[in-house]
C-alpha cells in the first residue's frame, strides 16, 4: 500500500451497463481496514461466492480499502460506429 500512501487520489470509472453511461469518481484513499465488522462482513459475502462457483480456495481477503468520493459526473461515452 506504499502507492496509496504517496498517492491517495485516483479516479474510478464505473460503466452502467443499462444504460452504457459511464461515471467518473474523483476518489481520495482514507484507510485500510484488517479487521472488524465492515472487513468480516465482506469476507463472509466473499466466502458465500467463492463457496457457489466453487472457488473455496482461490479467494483469501487481506486488506478492504476506503475511499472517499471526492465527487460524481458522468463521462462522455462513444459508442461504436454502425458501419
Amino acid at each position: 500500500m506504499t502507492n496509496l500512501a504517496e498517492n491517495p487520489l485516483a479516479v474510478l470509472l464505473c460503466p452502467d451497463p443499462v444504460d452504457l453511461a459511464t461515471y467518473k469518481l474523483p476518489v481520495q484513499h482514507e484507510r485500510s481496514e484488517r479487521d472488524g465488522s465492515l472487513f468480516e462482513s465482506t469476507g463472509a459475502s466473499i466466502d458465500a461466492i467463492a463457496a457457489r462457483t466453487g472457488m473455496v480456495d482461490v479467494f483469501a481477503l487481506r486488506a478492504i480499502d476506503v475511499f472517499r468520493v471526492l465527487d460524481v459526473s458522468v463521462a462522455p461515452t462513444r459508442l461504436p460506429s454502425s458501419t
